[in-house]
């Protein structure tokens, strides 16, 4: 039997496996173990898993990176996506003469057909990814206040850029050559895509409204407790509406596109384990926090 070289769709996909398995492997830690019985495991988790608020302050300082540097995420995301775009725009409209500049490489005619997707599916899928990316590149510079104490370590820095690169080469992987892509129509799917970003984003730029109020009101690094809109049921808003628009992207993207699902698969494991955190530390640190918040979904988890 002749050997099969790896593709570049195969060689993402375990990219994203890798990944999964190893933040996997931290929340189930984070599940199990505390700081008496985790011993010098505990302490190489607390490194890895500290950030914002909950850093300690003990983890090596050349780990740690300003949280405003969550900008180049966006950043990134905004750049990259744009370039996508532009790209599949050559290719769709000249498709006789031109098959593009950077997918041609990424995705090459040879490229074994795994994931189904329509050409609509897949420039609503990069349009509203973008719309995403400008929106949080935004907040990040005009509306959030981050504290100058805030930060976040190498490893939540690397999670970051790996995801916002790999995000639009897993949605452009194992399709086939694009210009031969179905034009396909619009679904009742894609409807129920647009109606959930956009609902999950308005109320996710609210949280970061709510955030940047409170630290109005104070100067001071001191942390109060968040209130109002999907605050009064959860104390992760945010990471929960992550998910939502995530899950909105999954609805126009497809769900005969395999690869996709180790994205959102990544996005839900990641966002269990901040807002685990996150609740957690909410809990301890104010008495008066309200019992009936969940950390995540509200009235479930």
């Amino acid at each position: 039997m002749d050997y099969v070289p790896p593709t570049i769709g195969d060689t993402i996909e375990l990219l994203w496996f890798i990944m999964i398995f190893l933040l996997v492997l931290l929340l189930v830690a984070l599940c199990t173990f505390n700081k008496e019985n985790g011993g010098v495991l505990w302490q190489l988790m607390t490194i890895a898993s500290q950030y914002g608020k909950l850093n300690s302050g003990k983890a090596i300082k050349f780990f740690n990176l300003p949280k405003k540097i969550f900008t180049h995420f966006y950043a990134i995301s905004v750049l990259w996506n744009l370039i996508f775009i532009a790209d599949l725009s050559i290719i769709f409209w000249f498709s006789d003469t031109q098959k593009g500049l950077i997918i041609k490489y990424i995705v090459p005619e040879s490229s074994t057909t795994r994931n189904l997707i329509t050409k609509k599916s897949l420039l609503l899928a990069f349009t509203l990814i973008l719309i995403q990316g400008c929106r949080r590149l935004y907040e990040c510079l005009y509306v959030s206040k981050f504290s100058k104490q805030a930060t976040i370590n190498l490893f939540h820095y690397f999670l970051g850029v790996f995801f916002y690169i790999f995000e639009p080469l897993t949605i452009v992987s194992k399709i086939g050559a694009i210009e031969k892509l179905p034009s396909g129509d619009i679904e009742l799917r894609h409807f129920v895509g647009i109606i959930l970003f956009v609902v999950a984003s308005y109320y996710q730029n609210q949280s970061f409204h709510i955030f940047a109020k409170l630290r109005k009101i104070s100067d001071k690094s001191e942390y109060k407790i968040p209130t109002g809109d999907l605050f009064e049921f959860v104390s992760c808003p945010h990471y929960f509406t992550e998910i939502l628009i995530y899950t909105a992207l999954t609805f126009i993207v497809g769900f005969s596109h395999y690869s996709w699902r180790y994205a959102i698969v990544f996005v839900i494991v990641i966002h269990i384990g901040m807002a685990k955190m996150s609740h957690e530390w909410y809990l301890s640190t104010f008495k008066q926090y309200p019992k009936h918040r969940r950390a995540l979904i509200p009235f479930v988890y």
